[in-house]
């Protein structure tokens, strides 16, 4: 037994000093190489360069925001309250008179390129000659070379009349040509053209109102611009048509002028105003 383990001692010696093979140490390493994670391995192959394509697009990113913060800063917008009309100059000279309650919008920087405003209420326009001159508005489109023209954009229908020139009317349905004397109503359901006298034509520029057969609700909705009052009135007229006239002078004329057809009488708190039918 003594001599047993004697050999035991002696082979144990010899493999401290030796070292484990190179053989042993090979196996060993591609045993690891087999149960490491993967993410712990070298990469082979070629090495991608990731960060160009983020610094791309990171430029890119601030590009927009910087193009973007360009063209805000270049909007203009002309906001018109209740009572109150106002005349503005375009940067290429064109005048638009602008009336109560509306808003005229366009951009600076964009002009040069397009001449292209916005509009949500109403607005008389005498462009300068040049390229296509655009309107926009929620019912449509009007657009012009050089000429003098009115717009009415309000929720529910777009009325244009042009006054010299022609005038095209790109609205819900069709795509209208006008020339002067000639004006078209676009509504959710039909469009209406029209003439008038353009020589006679007294409009809302001089404080003059005329309505040809106008439903009741749009002659109220502009006594209340152009007063700066609210007015309740039966519902039952709400589609009823008015063909009349008032002017922004004087306010108690104006009611009578449109409530006298009607039989109505009014009943005043401050600025609220409520309609009723008269009774025996």
């Amino acid at each position: 037994m003594e001599e047993f383990d004697k050999k035991w001692k002696q082979r144990i010696d010899a493999m401290e000093e030796e070292g484990p093979s190179e053989s042993s140490v090979r196996s060993m390493m591609d045993r690891l190489d087999e149960e490491l994670p993967i993410q712990n391995k070298k990469p082979e192959g070629k090495i991608r360069f990731i960060g160009i394509p983020l610094r791309v697009a990171a430029s890119l990113a601030l590009l927009t925001v910087f193009g973007y913060l360009i063209y805000m800063v270049n909007e203009v917008g002309v906001t018109v309250g209740k009572r109150a009309q106002v005349e503005v100059s375009l940067p290429d000279g064109s005048n638009v008179m602008i009336n109560a309650d509306s808003r005229l919008a366009y951009n600076k920087l964009m002009w040069y390129f397009e001449r292209n405003v916005s509009l949500e209420g109403e607005a008389f326009f005498d462009v300068k000659k040049g390229e296509k001159f655009s309107v926009v508005s929620k019912m449509g489109t009007t657009e012009v070379l050089g000429t003098s023209f009115n717009v009415l954009a309000r929720p529910k229908h777009l009325r244009v009349k042009c006054h010299t020139g022609r005038v095209r009317v790109r609205g819900v349905r069709s795509s209208t040509v006008l020339n002067p004397g000639e004006g078209i109503t676009v509504r959710a359901k039909e469009d209406n053209g029209f003439t008038f006298d353009v020589d006679k034509e007294l409009d809302w520029r001089s404080g003059e109102f005329y309505f040809d057969s106008i439903p009741f609700e749009e002659v109220i909705e502009e006594l209340e611009r152009q007063f700066a009052v609210q007015i309740d009135y039966p519902d039952e007229l709400i589609d009823t048509e008015y063909t009349g006239y008032f002017n922004n002078r004087n306010f108690d004329q104006a009611m009578r002028f449109v409530c006298d057809p009607f039989g109505l009488v009014q009943d005043s708190v401050g600025n609220k105003i409520t309609l009723e039918f008269e009774t025996d």
